[in-house]
């Protein structure tokens, strides 16, 4: 019995691994990953909860207008409280995820964000950290 019981364990295993094909035993690919770091992002939006939207960015963040993430986020806590992002919508039907395995780095774009400011197509840059997918940068193009 014991050993019909390691050879049920092993070939369980076994199915397991082949069929998940991923990196790690059923863990999730990079992209499912990126993916669900903008679909968080973009849940996080209509609800202007900056604290929760931070926790998606990187420490690392940089941006030419907004300088880092600290700057970034006072950026976005005025827009708030302004009402520029009030009635928040995004739009990723079109978005396409590149990751440039390479470097651990990864482009998400068009992301179409429209509020009360307008609308904007945002680009976001993303790098793996410890395992973790963060933004580590943006491009938005407002009109």
């Amino acid at each position: 019995m014991k050993k019909s019981f390691r050879l049920a364990v092993g070939m369980a295993m076994l199915a397991a691994v082949t069929l998940c094909g991923c990196k790690s035993m059923c863990g999730a690919s990079d992209e499912d990953q990126i993916r669900a770091v903008v679909d968080k992002w973009v849940a996080t939006i209509p609800e202007q909860d900056v604290d929760a939207l931070m926790v998606l960015y990187s420490e690392d963040f940089e941006h030419w207008e907004y300088g880092d993430k600290e700057g970034f986020a006072e950026f976005i806590e005025e827009a708030i409280s302004m009402g520029y992002m009030d009635d928040a919508e995004t739009d990723v039907e079109d978005m396409e995820i590149q990751i440039d395995e390479e470097n651990d780095t990864a482009t998400v774009y068009p992301i179409d964000l429209t509020a009360a400011f307008g609308m904007a197509t945002i680009q976001l840059i993303l790098e793996e950290e410890d395992g973790e997918w963060k933004i580590t940068g943006m491009e938005i193009e407002q009109y």
